[in-house]
């Protein structure tokens, strides 16, 4: 099994991993129609406001960067699940394209005032602009 490296960089209040430097790097630089303060600091505000933790992926965002790489995505998917790459690449297009129905990722987690739960939430938001 080969190790793979994890890059990360954080910027404008955002913290962003990935497999590569080139790929955080594009992430951070890429040019949305929002600012991204802007679109954090509402989500946080209208969905999260108690929340002890959260992280928010900007889905357009995510398909902009897997469009351009989607062939040598699907290889490397392709060989590590041991399915065949035209398969795995219709799967990959599909999965990009239902991105589409949503604008955000989104998960949380909220801690009871006296500590006895923990309240954990993975989800979607399909708010448009």
């Amino acid at each position: 099994m080969s190790e793979r490296r994890l890059s990360f960089a954080s910027a404008r209040r955002l913290f962003v991993a990935g497999s590569s430097r080139v790929g955080v790097r594009a992430f951070l630089t890429a040019k949305t129609d929002e600012a991204p303060s802007s679109a954090r600091d509402r989500l946080r505000a209208s969905y999260f406001p108690d929340s002890a933790a959260y992280g928010i992926v900007d889905l357009d965002r995510l398909r902009g960067a897997i469009e351009p790489r989607r062939e040598k995505l699907s290889r490397i998917l392709s060989s590590s699940a041991g399915d065949d790459a035209v398969s795995t690449l219709r799967d990959l297009d599909r999965a990009v394209e239902t991105l589409r129905l949503f604008r955000f990722c989104f998960f949380s987690a909220s801690i009871a005032g006296d500590a006895s739960s923990v309240h954990l939430r993975l989800g979607f938001i399909a708010e448009r602009r």
